[in-house]
């Protein structure tokens, strides 16, 4: 099985979006070092680097490359098989003496050299052919003074059809759709493999982003929180204000410096989680730094849980791939359903012998190869043979596990199905959750926003203290967070509805063309 993706590698996303917040422009200095590489990446070029250096899609291409094998092997059933043999033997009998006679028996030499070459083959109803070729055999008996020289020549053909038991569908024959049916199973769990990878891809981007705008956010904090110890120091020398109010500033600084720090090496794990999925060469990439050119988006979707549904059935491949197991139970059904047949052949063969045999030192090899061809000693046979077992209790047996091993393939292909209604129905709840709490998550940013803004200004004029301007930073730090959080994890449920329904490659407009 050869396959092909093709890709359209401009993103367009689905839906009006509402943007999501512009970068700070000082961000990661603390990321980048100066021997570093720094590398902007779309989610469609991690999506493409992963289709072509994923590790664990190399590994399931290997799976098709193995599957495609058996069959083949498998098919070589029907391939014919040529034979050849010649052997040379001698064999000398020490005389004896005849007490009845009187007499000393002579010692006696035997040679023989015996050819032959053939064929045999078995076609796709079962019919056997056998000994589709020629034999000779020389045979010299020397016992003095008497030699006998004797050709021994024949070609012909020997068949058996089976009647009953191995003729619609036989162990081989059954191997053989089997393995077709493991090759289109390769091909799904394939096609599977992708799919998880897009949406592992797309996951890790999504929390990169998320990563990212959190460092953003911690240096907007420390930012913030160095501006207000400023302003307190200044206080503090001026008598305006007392020395504690300058240590808590002092204390939301070094809180801050900590949570930069966490959120930095966040990112660069959370790089390293990117890295896995795209490259096979892990230490090329050690020290490049992955910067997501695009936002998290907030894209509204109309979420139909019947057509979420009737696309998961349809076009799921783990519930394909079960489909397609349940047609090998089908397979061996039959096969097992055929062994309570007994076996009841019809057996056929035509041959054309020669011989040449005379006493002296000389045969003629050419005589006997001459009946042959002259017909002289035709030879015809045909029957049927019947094989009864008694009882059958082996045959009735595995027929029974057969019907059992079917009936519960098909509890485990409706048991998929409802776990995958559950699963559709579960996402498209949470993904309408999670829109909605964009949004609230938003608005609380924006509150905080305004609340902190307010509140710097009587801080200016001072009627507040610097206890009420941290909290609310934090509060707005968090809130920043949140909405950062809450993007990330509503495109995150996006791509795993899209999985679950198997829509992921057509929500990525990428093209698997199998052949």
């Amino acid at each position: 099985m050869k396959f092909a993706f093709t890709q359209d590698r401009t993103w367009i996303p689905f839906g009006l979006a509402v943007c999501f917040f512009a970068s700070v422009p000082n961000a990661f200095s603390q990321t980048a070092g100066t021997d570093d590489e720094i590398r902007e990446l779309a989610l469609r070029d991690c999506i493409d680097l992963a289709l072509e250096h994923n590790l664990n899609l190399q590994i399931e291409r290997v799976n098709v490359e193995i599957a495609e094998n058996d069959l083949n092997g498998s098919l070589s059933l029907y391939q014919p098989n040529f034979n050849f043999n010649f052997q040379d033997t001698s064999t000398t009998t020490e005389g004896s003496f005849n007490v009845d006679l009187g007499v000393q028996n002579a010692n006696s030499v035997f040679e023989g050299n015996n050819f032959s070459a053939g064929f045999n083959s078995q076609l796709p109803m079962g019919l056997r052919i056998s000994n589709l070729g020629v034999t000779w055999r020389e045979n010299q008996t020397s016992v003095n003074p008497i030699n006998i020289l004797d050709y021994t020549t024949r070609v012909g053909i020997d068949l058996q059809q089976p009647l009953l038991r191995n003729f619609w569908i036989d162990g081989a024959r059954a191997n053989i759709k089997i393995n077709r049916r493991r090759v289109e199973n390769a091909g799904l769990g394939l096609r599977l493999q992708i799919m998880n990878i897009v949406a592992s891809v797309e996951r890790a981007y999504y929390d990169l982003i998320a990563a990212k705008r959190n460092v953003e956010v911690q240096e907007q904090a420390l930012e913030l929180a160095r501006e207000l110890l400023t302003q307190n120091q200044k206080r503090v020398e001026l008598g305006t204000m007392a020395k504690l109010e300058e240590s808590q500033a002092r204390s939301q600084v070094a809180s801050r410096e900590a949570d930069l720090l966490n959120a930095t090496n966040a990112f660069e794990n959370q790089q390293n989680v990117l890295k896995n999925l795209i490259t096979d060469r892990f230490q090329e990439w050690a020290n490049v730094n992955l910067i997501p050119s695009e936002s998290l988006l907030q894209i509204p979707g109309e979420f139909d849980l019947q057509e979420s549904w009737t696309n998961a059935l349809e076009r799921r491949p783990d519930l394909i791939q079960l489909q397609v197991n349940l047609s090998i139970n089908d397979i061996q059904l039959r096969l097992a359903k055929n062994q309570l047949f007994p076996e009841l052949n019809l057996i056929g063969g035509y041959s054309r012998r020669g011989q040449d045999g005379r006493l002296g030192i000389t045969g003629d090899l050419g005589r006997a190869f001459g009946d042959i061809e002259a017909a002289r000693n035709p030879s015809h046979y045909y029957g049927v043979v019947l094989n009864v077992p008694l009882g059958f209790m082996q045959e009735r047996n595995n027929y029974r596990s057969a019907m059992a091993a079917k009936a519960q393939s098909k509890l485990r292909v409706k048991q998929f199905e409802q776990n995958i209604l559950v699963e559709v129905d579960n996402l498209v709840r949470l993904a309408r959750t999670n829109f909605e709490r964009v949004e609230a998550r938003r608005q609380a940013r924006l509150f905080a926003k305004e609340a902190l803004e307010a509140e710097e200004k009587k801080y200016s004029n001072g009627i507040s203290t610097s206890f009420i301007v941290l909290d609310l930073q934090n509060q707005f730090t968090a809130a920043q967070f949140a909405e950062a959080q809450a993007l990330a994890a509503y495109n995150r449920t996006l791509a795993d509805l899209a999985l679950s329904e198997g829509t992921i490659l057509q929500r990525n407009q990428i093209n698997l063309e199998f052949e």
